[in-house]
């Protein structure tokens, strides 16, 4: 999908007010909420039913309706907000602190891969057309979450994230909507690859 002609990809935030959620990315929340909110739950549910009662679960389903609600402003505006970005960190970092304490070796694993995916991201953020900031920023709460399954699940949540990528361009392409050389917003296929990746590696 390509970006409005005056919201160039991962344009920058107005300055004031960062972690206040911008009136673009409200009006867009509001226009998709119906979508938005299905998304969630049909996510929600195929994690509770792959994980049951899970220390893990409250995280997961918080993971899935942030991630929705990224997505969708990520493929009307190219961007994803440092309003619901940032917050992610300390958020999940309370979501996981019992599971923690239960485990902490695994909650070892969890933030190395956060802070893995955070390296990889911003490395890969410096190649041409490659994510941006707003997905590095994003990347730390996933890698932890796929970091706690186990390092399978971070590499393939990754390798997803970008095979997903390569068929919406694709995809885009083939119906003759973007030419060869148009930018993807990476969001939804960042979080659609942790998604899948838990359902399939998830422990």
């Amino acid at each position: 999908m390509t970006a409005p002609a005056d919201a160039p990809a991962d344009a920058p935030e107005p300055a004031r007010g960062r972690l206040r959620l911008d009136g673009d990315s409200m009006a867009v929340l509001r226009r998709h909420a119906v979508a938005v909110g299905a998304a969630a739950v049909a996510a929600g549910a195929a994690l509770a039913w792959r994980f049951g009662a899970s220390p893990l679960l409250p995280a997961y389903l918080v993971f899935v309706a942030l991630g929705c609600a990224l997505s969708v402003i990520d493929l009307a505006l190219h961007r994803l907000p440092d309003a619901l970005t940032l917050p992610a960190y300390p958020l999940f970092a309370l979501l996981l602190a019992y599971p923690s304490v239960q485990d902490p070796g695994v909650a070892l694993r969890a933030l190395l891969a956060a802070v893995a995916a955070l390296v990889f991201y911003l490395a890969a953020a410096l190649l041409p057309d490659g994510p941006g900031l707003g997905d590095v920023k994003a990347a730390g709460p996933i890698g932890a979450l796929l970091g706690w399954t186990g390092w399978y699940a971070v590499v393939a949540g990754t390798f997803l994230a970008f095979v997903l990528t390569a068929l919406a361009g694709t995809v885009q392409i083939l119906a003759r909507r973007a030419p060869g050389r148009t930018r993807l917003p990476f969001g939804p296929s960042l979080y659609g690859g942790a998604v899948l990746a838990l359902l399939l590696f998830g422990r």
